[in-house]
């Protein structure tokens, strides 16, 4: 599972996707903000959002798959030590780096955070949605469900929704764990949540996108993806979470389109193919912003393509919105072969293994703002952002941003 974290993981940022950007929107270079990504060489770094010159990097002790969220001058973060199957809770300066406190509770692996109002909620690979203290990192309560949870909660309309391994969407009480309701489908629930006008939009491994009312969990419409229900197979999963922006509903699939859906009846307005499996997408003013094998722009009134990335940007990640500026995770050099493998310099070429590198790009263009300077030689994660002045992340809406699982970043050039 931990290979599709990466992108397949709310509404306070007023900086981030699914808004129409005003003038005040712009990057400003004398704002000041900060972007954090993660990986899998064990680092936490926090780099300058119009530069990408790195501000500190933090030794986070395992692999760092998630994506962080920031509350009141705390970023908030997990990792996960491949060897020992234990997950490490941190809270950490966001200026500086240093850690407030630390939590080591052995949940095995786990999902991004949500924030709001002082609490964390984390999903973890024992089946459990835990709630933290986020002034203490006490574990408030925790709520059990019967598999794994792979896609990170959302916090809207009063109540935490989490999907997991055993079919099920929950609605839980943010303040006592409480179930409010379940909402079964055929499926494991993999992709975060959506919440929009009384609605909860959620992905499934049931080739569905099925839609509830956040109040009682009836169901409104659902949508199959795919071209035939009666052949659908893997490779027509359901498991980007969606986007509600701009009047309609935005979806990735593993069938390689985007769609984009009326919200009231789950219609098709139009779909395109990218060609092989699609990330979640993102909104920016008029454009849909989608990664598959590099990024791209569409239309969101027609889903016309407008631009995409440089060719050379083969790996794939989640898109994160800020102001004017897309955060993408695309490939970096070629990783070099270690010196004590006995395996032919040719053949290690023809693996195609690359590097990970974070990106920034010009929302409106495509063209490249920078490239961070240092690269992983393995997966990393989506990125989260912090602006001075600005509230918590992830929140918008409802809308997840670029937590959970989705496409892999596999660090492979093919």
């Amino acid at each position: 599972m931990a290979f599709l974290r990466s992108i397949f993981g709310r509404d306070k940022d007023q900086t981030t996707a699914n808004s129409s950007p005003s003038q005040q929107q712009i990057a400003r270079p004398d704002t000041r903000a900060m972007v954090f990504v993660g990986g899998q060489d064990h680092k936490l770094r926090a780099l300058d959002a119009h530069t990408g010159k790195q501000k500190w990097e933090f030794d986070a002790g395992g692999w760092v798959e998630t994506i962080p969220a920031t509350w009141q001058g705390v970023l908030i973060g997990t990792s996960w030590n491949l060897q020992t199957d234990e997950a490490r809770v941190f809270a950490l300066d966001i200026l500086t780096g240093s850690t407030v406190w630390e939590l080591r509770p052995g949940w095995g692996e786990t999902c991004s955070p949500a924030v709001l109002d002082g609490m964390a909620f984390i999903g973890a690979s024992n089946n459990n949605l835990y709630a933290l203290d986020l002034r203490t990192g006490r574990i408030v309560w925790e709520f059990e469900t019967q598999g794994r949870i792979s896609g990170s909660p959302t916090v809207s309309d009063g109540l935490v929704f989490v999907g997991s391994d055993d079919g099920n969407l929950y609605a839980v009480s943010p303040s006592s764990g409480l179930m409010e309701w379940q909402a079964p489908t055929d499926g494991r629930v993999w992709g975060s949540p959506a919440v929009a006008d009384g609605r909860v939009y959620f992905g499934s491994d049931d080739w569905k996108l099925h839609v509830v009312e956040t109040a009682t969990s009836v169901n409104v419409w659902e949508f199959q993806t795919g071209e035939d229900a009666a052949q659908a197979t893997n490779r027509d999963m359901c498991m980007s979470y969606p986007v509600v922006g701009d009047g309609l509903v935005f979806v990735g699939s593993m069938d390689t389109h985007v769609y984009a859906l009326e919200p009231e009846t789950g219609r098709i307005v139009w779909r395109f193919d990218a060609e092989d499996i699609v990330s979640p997408p993102a909104v920016w003013e008029d454009l849909v912003i989608v990664g598959s094998h590099g990024f791209q722009a569409l239309d969101a009134k027609t889903g016309r393509p407008v631009w995409k990335s440089e060719a050379d940007m083969l790996t794939v990640g989640a898109p994160t919105i800020w102001r004017d500026q897309v955060f993408v995770v695309g490939s970096g050099p070629p990783i070099p072969k270690p010196a004590d493998m006995d395996v032919p310099d040719e053949a290690w070429r023809s693996l195609g293994l690359v590097s990970c590198r974070l990106y920034a790009l010009d929302a409106r263009t495509g063209n490249q703002i920078w490239g961070s300077p240092h690269t992983t030689d393995g997966d990393m994660s989506s990125a989260s952002v912090w602006e001075e002045g600005k509230s918590d992340w992830p929140m918008f809406r409802g809308n997840p941003q670029h937590t959970g699982i989705g496409v892999p970043v596999t660090g492979r050039g093919n």
